[in-house]
């Protein structure tokens, strides 16, 4: 029987890395014995189109694959199963550690290896080497900091068995580095757990509490680290602080001056906060600042901030629908879901996504029922559930549909029941205050001017509500 996680591993490998495993497997240094009985497995693996793994008839016609001039043994199979799996982790694992990008510390550690084995002068050689590397890496990452700090980790641990009295022993670069990681490091995991805390309702454990209350990293760090300082702004203006207008347009100038010192991993990971940051002010009622926010995507879209492995996560995704409909670009919109509709980085809910975006599009080019045969409800996340669901009610809406009253009733027993375990607080209130509204316009009758004045007033009143726009819209159409 074929183990279902070598299925799975073998399912992963990119038509170079099958060429490049089959090499793997005809080496005797790493496959001493068996290489052929592996290399026919694994063939067979590749070639297995959808097929019942626990039919006996598969088990055999895969023995007689592997192993064609012995007798059926369900034990010398399962063993097979072990072993090519085994050597799937392991050529993985050597796949990883040889990647460029892991050469500096492949360097590193061979630095090691010259000081355990006592040959210094190669020792002392591939040390320069690698400090003269560290030099020259001038993009800030936390990463690179970490590096850093191995370096001079490792310089300190040479000192200490050479100690001459006359140097510090490596300490004070090590200390240098190691405050710029770990503040880096911290005030970064800080954030994207309080994103992570408006997004949704995550457990806070009481380790979680008191780094969350603690002081932010020392401020003669600054001047070292312009990340480290757009980390702590980050931290100040959207997390410590009510988010204003101000606070994020000073975090956007700062975040422009510094992006070209920053790797680019790391600068699209602040431009995600960004985002959000400009995501919130406009969900509060500074609605012109979608343009600015449709800027900023486009932006990194084509410097790819949004993409890992070249897709883009479902949330983005819809994100940068509904900021481009947000702002009367349906054209450009339709066209980004269409062009991106492969690029969901999903492997479940392809289909869904692009679907429910779509369907956002054809409800902005009043195409109702068209946009309602789209929707699906099948998401593991609660942001797009709940789009999917105000998108619902807003179609009833404009079809003047009689299942409109038990729709808006059934999502408010369900933000009340449900909605509770999973969401935030921010998006509990948004879609209470939507179902409120929108209650209200679906009461109300038709050239009620007073009605209509009344609803606009409440709902600039409201701080948070999802679906402003539409609202006030349908709340104009009614004087």
């Amino acid at each position: 029987m074929v183990n279902s996680k070598l299925l799975e591993l073998i399912k992963s490998f990119s038509p170079e890395e099958k060429d490049a495993f089959i090499l793997f497997l005809n080496s005797p240094y790493f496959v001493r014995v068996g290489a052929a009985e592996m290399i026919r497995y694994f063939n067979y693996l590749v070639n297995l189109s959808s097929v019942n793994q626990e039919a006996q008839h598969y088990k055999e016609a895969l023995h007689q694959a592997v192993y064609p001039e012995k007798p059926w043994s369900e034990a010398r199979l399962e063993r097979a199963s072990t072993r090519l799996y085994q050597l799937a982790i392991q050529f993985l694992k050597t796949q990883y550690y040889l990647l460029p990008d892991n050469e500096l510390h492949q360097e590193l550690e061979m630095a090691v290896v010259f000081r355990k084995r006592n040959m210094v002068a190669l020792y002392i050689k591939q040390m320069m080497a690698l400090k003269k590397k560290a030099a020259e890496i001038k993009q800030e990452s936390t990463k690179n900091y970490l590096f850093k700090y191995q370096i001079a980790y490792e310089e300190h641990v040479w000192q200490s068995l050479t100690n001459n009295l006359k140097t510090d022993l490596a300490i004070a670069d090590l200390l240098d580095n190691l405050d710029l990681f770990y503040h880096n490091e911290r005030t970064e995991m800080l954030n994207r757990f309080s994103l992570h805390q408006k997004m949704g309702n995550p457990k806070t454990s009481e380790t979680l509490k008191l780094a969350l209350d603690a002081d932010l990293a020392p401020s003669f760090l600054d001047q070292r680290s312009p990340l480290l300082l757009i980390r702590k702004k980050i931290r100040e203006s959207f997390f410590l602080s009510e988010p204003d207008r101000e606070n994020f347009e000073n975090l956007t100038t700062l975040l422009k001056t510094h992006e070209h010192s920053l790797a680019a991993d790391v600068t699209g990971d602040l431009y995600s906060f960004l985002r959000s940051y400009c995501t919130y002010l406009i969900s509060t009622g500074q609605v012109d600042l979608q343009v600015t926010l449709h800027e900023i995507q486009k932006d990194n879209l084509k410097k790819g901030y949004f993409h890992f492995k070249g897709k883009i996560n479902p949330i983005n995704f819809s994100n940068i629908t509904r900021v481009a409909l947000g702002i009367n670009q349906v054209q450009w919109a339709k066209e980004f879901v269409e062009s991106n509709r492969k690029k969901i980085l999903t492997e479940s809910e392809l289909e869904e996504v692009y679907k429910l975006n779509l369907a956002l599009c054809l409800f902005e080019e009043k195409k109702f029922e068209q946009a309602h045969s789209n929707i699906l409800y099948s998401f593991h996340s609660n942001v797009l559930f709940w789009v999917a669901r105000r998108l619902e009610l807003r179609i009833h809406f404009e079809l003047q549909s009689d299942l409109l009253p038990y729709r808006i009733e059934s999502f408010r027993k369900y933000i009340q029941r449900t909605g509770r375990k999973n969401a935030s607080g921010l998006d509990m209130e948004a879609n209470a205050n939507f179902i409120h509204v929108l209650l209200q316009l679906a009461q109300s009758a038709a050239k009620n001017a007073k009605r209509s004045e009344s609803i606009i007033r409440r709902i600039y009143k409201k701080k948070l509500v999802a679906e402003r726009k539409w609202l006030l819209e349908k709340a104009y159409e009614l004087a």
